[in-house]
């Protein structure tokens, strides 16, 4: 865990600019109503809590999970995708989930660190899709909680593949801004969960991102 207290650190700076950028939306508002200072708040304290939680995961440095630590997928995938629906919308980009989990699904681990994964893998996809383009979200259970990410995107080179994990490698990607951080993070947070990541991608046509989880219900957990 030592080793990833960078990347927490440069994790911070998400729920950060997503605060600043609320507030400076309700600012730019002439007439705001009750209702949208309530909501703007709400969002703000939920990314404070999670800015929280990052931080506590900084300072204690916990080398792995607690017994009673659990990931509610449903959850996380939800809050997820409100999170990243404006950027979807500013390029008017579909994102579109197939099929939906059974309520009880849960998998042990870090709620937070799955949550900065998979945003920072819709972050990507929207990143580097075209305007008017879909993405599409399949969830299943089986032997393991499966999630696959595909988009329309640009994709990736064959010959960069096999480097894209690695901390601070960006992909010749015509200009993109990015940290080249956070696939690294994604690769991180996936394997302390136990879970695997495959990513195919075909330049010009779109990548796909398949995800797999131990799962467990909470029927198998009480």
């Amino acid at each position: 865990m030592n080793n990833s207290l960078p990347i927490l650190a440069h994790e911070l700076k998400t729920p950060i600019a997503t605060i600043q950028a609320m507030i400076e939306v309700l600012n730019a508002q002439e007439h705001k109503s009750i209702e949208e200072y309530e909501y703007t708040m709400l969002q703000i304290h939920k990314h404070m809590q999670r800015m929280q939680d990052i931080i506590e995961l900084i300072l204690n440095a916990r080398a792995s999970f607690n017994e009673d630590d659990e990931i509610d997928v449903d959850e996380i995938l939800g809050d997820v995708l409100q999170d990243v629906q404006a950027k979807a919308d500013a390029k008017k980009i579909s994102v579109q989930v197939l099929n939906t989990l059974q309520p009880d699904l849960n998998i042990k681990g870090y709620p937070i660190l799955f949550y900065r994964a998979l945003y920072n893998l819709l972050e990507n996809a929207i990143k580097y899709s075209s305007d008017r383009s879909k993405i599409e979200i399949e969830v299943n259970q089986d032997k393991c909680l499966s999630i696959n990410i595909k988009d329309q995107g640009i994709g990736i080179d064959p010959k960069e593949l096999s480097n894209i994990f690695k901390p601070f490698y960006r992909c010749a990607n015509e200009g993109i801004e990015g940290s080249g951080l956070g696939l690294y993070l994604v690769k991180m947070v996936v394997e302390m969960h136990n879970g695997s990541i495959d990513i195919n991608s075909t330049p010009k046509l779109g990548t796909h991102i398949h995800l797999c989880f131990p799962l467990q219900s909470h029927k198998e957990a009480s």
